[in-house]
């Protein structure tokens, strides 16, 4: 946003200041306004050393804050329990009718303390988002569906609002100069900002969204269920996106200039955070104008080369096209009748692309993300290449490579689809499909996998030093689902904590690796920060549920600086771990095979306290951490719990049952004893006939007064 310089900023609910800090290493002298402690102890611990960003929290505070004039006033919803009181008390409550007229009230007292110049910056969830509809977690109470439920009334705080209720709230605050901007996924973790009036008037704003999955903000390992990209693309084509996003960042000003100056884009894209730092970059395209641009977040990284490194990162900037995305039309292929007889024409279009262009290129590593999701068919139907970001740097590349490449990561954007759609062909995984393309073209793959297999995993590990051969392997051998949520218990984060001399144990100093259940052996690695230094502690989540799992070998790796090569700084081995390490919520057992540990919880977790020499050591270069490490019997553990709870809940009924018959069993005995009870007084009345003289004569006729 193009805010200005030198600004005063009220951010009211700072949270632990994150953003607090940002802003005053900007040169803004910022104002936070926080009332949770812990938080607060935060957010000033943050920002210690900024003295241009400071805090308030008493009523008298926030007052006083209320009535001093901004440039800038940063709004994040929900307002911390003491504004909304201070503001409470300011406003006239005979006028106050509905939960809405009374945030139109604060909004208005917001916007007086603003400079004529000011702008207010709403970031903020939509209570009507698609996430929430795909059973993600509301943002403020942590359940599904809340939000849309209308949370039971509509004065209820503190709560999200939709993009007509935002409307009618500025409605009625008289602020007519109001800007919409919709955040993706989210608006705590955006990697994509798309404009109200690019929306309207690009009829493919939604290709934009391609490969975007939105997250649960209260429950981390929620996936959707659905593909998310079909319901973007179907929303945007019937003009109710904007009111399906799943967050919103509104700017109000007091004049219409203003705030058409704060927000001169059309879009703005952000790289994944996973990549390493060097490699972050910014891909925007300004009002009017024909070039997207892409350029480092860090312009100081745009002349360090990694010469050894096995991608280059060459970000550069093109001519926006219109058009479909090239992995638009292969999905509409795979998903009707005749599947192969549309899909293979498409696909050997596009491998015949693909040699033309390396065999007449001079490098022909360039074209590594020539890939179905950065191609656009123009209006004549032509290929036009977009969103050019990475090369191999020295290793050969084929097109056969670049085909093995987008069919397996288009395969993994949408497997859901895939695995619908293919049932006759019997195609059960991401490696089959793959088979599958290679053998449309006539293709023998079988020789040519290993090959691709280990260079992919070089690239991969080269963007993003968490991944590796042994991420692409669990890729390739992930089944396709139904349903994405079926496979969210076979991949999880794994996670790293250290503690240093100077810092705690925290989860800012936390590293997270995504893993997945599998009999294979898989190395995860934990690249420290370069800043990192004095480490005396590790703390190592290997899990986040109860289950068997084999820990190989751990080991703290050092890169001297101005060195290429590593070596070991600290490393223990198999059924050493358990002696080395304090083990919590985890248990360990040799078993005649091999060492096994056992988590009895949903956080087991092994603490290193490192030797003095290695403390030592740590600020002398780059750490890594890696983890060797499998989880064979986690997926059994599962389906045997998930057994287990059947078979209780079969037990508990027989046991009902089982009572049940008991009691019918003795009402029997009852009803037995009724019966010989009767019995006897049968017996007693017959052998008093007997002795009648009645009876006597009947004996003598030997006739039986049982017989008729």
């Amino acid at each position: 946003m193009q805010l200005g310089s030198n600004l005063k900023i009220l951010e009211v609910g700072c949270s632990s200041g994150i953003l607090s800090r940002y802003l005053g290493e900007q040169g803004h002298h910022v104002l936070g306004i926080k009332t949770g402690v812990d938080c607060l102890e935060a957010a000033k611990l943050r920002c210690s050393d900024l003295p241009n960003v400071c805090f308030v929290s008493t009523p008298d505070e926030i007052e006083k804050a209320l009535e001093a004039t901004h440039d800038v006033i940063v709004l994040l919803p929900p307002l911390p329990e003491l504004v909304h009181e201070v503001l409470h008390d300011k406003i006239d409550k005979e006028n106050i009718v509905t939960g809405l007229k009374e945030r139109a009230e604060y909004l208005r007292i917001l916007m007086s303390t603003l400079s004529e110049d000011g702008i207010l910056v709403i970031a903020t969830g939509n209570r009507l988002g698609l996430k929430y509809w795909l059973g993600a977690s509301e943002d403020n109470y942590g359940k599904p569906y809340t939000g849309l439920w209308g949370y039971g009334s509509r004065d209820q705080h503190p709560r999200m609002f939709s993009r007509n209720e935002w409307v009618e709230i500025f409605q009625q605050a008289d602020l007519p100069h109001h800007h919409f901007l919709y955040p993706f996924p989210d608006h705590k973790f955006a990697e994509l900002i798309l404009s109200d009036d690019f929306i309207q008037s690009d009829p493919y704003a939604h290709s934009l969204l391609y490969r975007t999955r939105s997250c649960d903000l209260v429950e981390p390992t929620w996936l959707p269920d659905q593909d998310e990209f079909l319901h973007w693309k179907s929303l945007h084509q019937s003009g109710y996106l904007q009111d399906f996003a799943n967050s919103f960042l509104i700017t109000v000003a007091k004049s219409q200039e203003r705030l058409t100056a704060v927000f001169p884009y059309d879009f703005i894209k952000l790289s994944k955070s996973r990549q390493r730092s060097k490699y972050h970059a910014v891909t925007y395209k300004e009002k009017q104008q024909p070039i997207v641009i892409k350029e480092l977040l860090d312009k100081q990284d745009t002349e360090k080369k990694d010469k050894k490194g096995v991608v280059a990162h060459v970000p550069c900037s093109h001519k926006y096209i219109q058009g479909p995305l090239l992995a638009e039309l292969w999905i509409n292929a795979l998903v009707m009748d005749g599947r192969s007889e549309k899909f293979k024409p498409l696909l050997n279009d596009y491998y015949q692309f693909l040699k033309i262009h390396l065999e007449q290129a001079e490098q022909p590593g360039r074209f590594l993300d020539l890939l179905p999701f950065n191609i656009i068919l123009d209006s004549d139907g032509q290929y036009q290449w977009f969103d050019q970001e990475w090369a191999v740097a020295c290793e050969d590349i084929s097109a056969e490579f670049i085909l093995f490449r987008a069919l397996l990561w288009f395969s993994f954007a949408h497997d859901t689809h895939i695995s619908c759609a293919m049932k006759a062909e019997n195609l059960t995984s991401i490696a089959e499909f793959i088979s599958f393309g290679f053998q449309l073209l006539s293709m023998n793959e079988k020789g040519l996998l290993p090959g691709f297999i280990e260079q992919e995993g070089r690239v991969q590990h080269s963007i993003d030093p968490t991944q590796g051969i042994d991420q692409v392997h669990a890729v390739l051998r992930q089944p396709f689902q139904q349903s994405i949520r079926v496979c969210q218990t076979s991949q999880f984060d794994a996670q790293l904590f250290w503690v240093t001399e100077t810092t705690p144990l925290s989860g800012e100093n936390c590293l997270n690796v995504r893993a997945y259940m599998a009999r294979e052996r898989q190395t995860l690695f934990f690249p420290l920060p370069d800043q990192v230094e004095n480490l005396k502690i590790l703390r190592f989540d290997p899990s986040d549920r109860p289950g068997f799992f084999h820990i190989h070998r751990l080991t703290l790796r050092l890169t001297p600086k101005d060195a290429a090569e590593s070596h070991v700084l600290w490393e223990v081995v198999g059924g050493d771990i358990a002696e080395a390490t304090i083990m919590e919520h985890m248990h360990y057992c040799s078993s005649s095979m091999r060492d096994v540990f056992f988590s009895v919880g949903d956080d087991p977790h092994v603490i290193i306290e490192l030797p003095e020499s290695v403390t030592e050591q740590s600020g002398q270069g780059r750490l890594q951490f890696e983890a060797v490490i499998d989880w064979p019997q986690s997926s059994d553990y599962l389906a045997v719990l998930n057994e287990m709870q059947t078979l209780r809940r079969l037990m508990s009924e027989i046991k009902v049952q089982s009572k049940e018959s008991q009691q019918r069993l003795e009402d029997m005995h009852e009803s037995a004893a009724v019966m010989r009870q009767r019995i006897t007084v049968l017996e007693h009345k017959i052998d008093g006939i007997r002795r009648t003289f009645i009876g006597r004569v009947l004996r003598k006729l030997k006739f039986s007064p049982f017989q008729f």
